[in-house]
């Protein structure tokens, strides 16, 4: 066994020190009288990590202590190591940081005004039998997407060093292999000294978020230097920087079809809010990347990303938001082909995607469902309901040449919207998607429920007249259907991609149950709306 291993292994408390600034020179950070505190065993900073001050590992960049600059409000400076939580409170007052406050760039439009960006993302596909652009019938799409703020319970991370000289993380409820690459390139540690402690958990249906990755370098971090196990407090990051999903996106897309209804070009210039470094802005822009390449007879892609720098946590997304987006662009393409030809909106997606045969049983349910909304939406002036059939191929690949395999899925959803109540309540969903036949059927049908509701927290209702305002703030959250079915396809893989993008089949049901009533909802209207969910004994 190693000498320098405490054979005691008492566990140390942890205190973080973030800025209060939005943006600043860091002058000096002065440790010593909190050092010298008795029970305080060290403070670590920035130039205590052995590797890379990147805890995104291969998968993006965001440094997990400020370095020379403030870069966010709440980002780390410094980490109080203890003998117990008290003595660790204790020591804060007695880190001194010095700083120089600049002014901070809040937004999108202060960004570009002051050409503060990183590198620009493109894609740009022209295949040899390219379309003739003056054949094709143009629609565009608009959207403005607020920032994504995740809500999550934050458990505890408790991390001790090993016999092999590295470190053991009694947690293992996430993506184990984001934060294995986290953690060799942070800590320059090889993967075979990077242990995960199997545990009672089971593994999280939740996509990964920055703000459990960073608590867990730190734990990892201060466990491997002060070589004792280290646990860090889930209240920890709640005063620090916010659950950032994704920052602020602008999305303008111009599409033609053919008078067939089949898309020949897209044209996709997207303004996403990265914060002050990239993050994951990488996988966001595959996913929805992936998504969009799915047409099958478009044979011109022009798609570019501007990701722009501000004074923000670093974007947390990954290639679920993205998938979401891409999802979203093409609903919103083949509903106005639809309404512009004489193509129904099952033909227009049926001309554009290969649907796998499997995913198609929803078709004769949406149809039966579509007749029953008719009557029902004729009788009674207040309340109106929508039904929307969605469609999803997406390539779950990780590397921009859509080497992953292709996965499918679909989901029906019923929407009713009652004028007098002011509620938007989920009468029936139906998903339906490939699973894993290696693992259990019912595990990731559960799953993917739970991608499915998490998917619904993301939506938000659009103004019919200007899709680029928003007229509902408060997220559609913690609705459960009178029915739910989730039906499984056994394949060799699976993703929990697909649910979680699937759950715009409500926002597109709500869209046509709004379109049912004889005035607009006004903004005062929808922003009154509650979700309605019944008393279940």
């Amino acid at each position: 066994m190693d000498s320098n291993i405490s054979m005691e292994r008492e566990t140390l408390a942890t205190e973080i020190i973030y800025s209060p600034y939005e943006s600043a020179q860091i002058i000096s950070i002065s440790k010593e009288e909190a050092i010298n505190i008795e029970g305080v065993h060290s403070v670590i900073t920035a130039e205590d990590i052995p590797g890379e001050n990147n805890i995104l590992g291969q998968y993006g960049k965001c440094r997990l202590f400020a370095e020379e600059q403030v870069e966010y409000r709440g980002q780390i400076l410094a980490v109080i190591l203890a003998e117990n939580s008290e003595i660790a409170k204790e020591a804060v007052p007695f880190v001194f940081v010095e700083y120089k406050p600049l002014p901070p760039v809040s937004d999108i439009e202060e960004a570009v005004n002051f050409n503060s960006v990183h590198e620009s993302l493109k894609e740009y596909e022209s295949t040899s039998e390219a379309v003739n652009s003056d054949k094709l019938n143009y629609v565009k799409t608009s959207q403005t997407i607020p920032d994504y703020n995740l809500e999550k319970v934050q458990e505890n991370v408790i991390v001790e060093p090993n016999n092999e000289g590295g470190i053991t993380i009694n947690k293992n409820n996430f993506d184990l292999v984001i934060y294995e690459s986290s953690l060799n390139i942070l800590l320059s540690l090889e993967s075979d000294k990077i242990f995960f402690k199997p545990s009672d958990d089971q593994p999280s249906p939740l996509p990964f978020d920055l703000i459990d990755l960073s608590i867990c370098g730190i734990a990892s971090l201060c466990a491997l230097i002060s070589k004792k196990k280290v646990s860090v407090s889930s209240c920890c990051s709640k005063i620090g920087a916010k659950r950032v999903g994704h920052g602020c996106i602008e999305l303008v897309s111009t599409i033609g079809y053919g008078a067939d209804g089949k898309i020949g070009s897209v044209k996709s210039r997207m303004k996403l809010d990265c914060g002050s470094q990239s993050g994951m802005s990488g996988l966001l822009w595959l996913g929805f990347c992936n998504v969009v390449k799915q047409l099958n007879h478009c044979s011109i892609f022009d798609l570019l990303c501007d990701r722009c720098k501000t004074n923000e946590v670093p974007n947390g997304s990954n290639t679920y938001d993205g998938a979401w987006l891409g999802l979203l662009v093409l609903e919103e393409t083949f509903h106005q082909i639809a309404s512009k030809s004489s193509k129904t909106l099952s033909e227009v997606r049926s001309n554009n995607l290969n649907v796998d045969d499997s995913i198609e049983k929803l078709e004769p349910i949406y149809k039966e469902k579509k007749e029953s909304i008719k009557e029902a939406n004729y009788s009674d002036k207040s309340i109106k309901k929508g039904v929307n059939l969605i469609y999803l191929t997406t390539n779950c690949g990780l590397g921009s040449k859509g080497e992953g395999k292709n996965l499918s899925g679909a989901a029906l959803t019923e929407v009713e919207l009652d004028i007098r109540k002011k509620s938007i309540r989920l009468i029936y969903s139906n998903i339906i998607q490939h699973v894993d036949r290696s693992s259990s059927k019912n595990q990731q049908r559960a799953f993917a429920v739970a991608s499915f509701i998490l998917g619904l927290k993301k939506i938000n209702v659009f103004d019919k007249g200007n899709s680029e305002d928003l007229i509902k703030k408060r997220p559609f959250t913690q609705i459960f259907p009178d029915e739910l079915y989730c039906r499984a396809i056994p394949r060799n893989d699976y993703s929990l991609m697909i649910p979680y993008c699937l759950s715009l089949s409500a926002y597109f049901a709500i869209c046509e149950a709004m379109g049912e009533f004889d005035r607009e909802f006004s903004y005062n209207d929808l922003t009154h709306f509650s979700t309605y969910i019944d008393e279940r004994g």
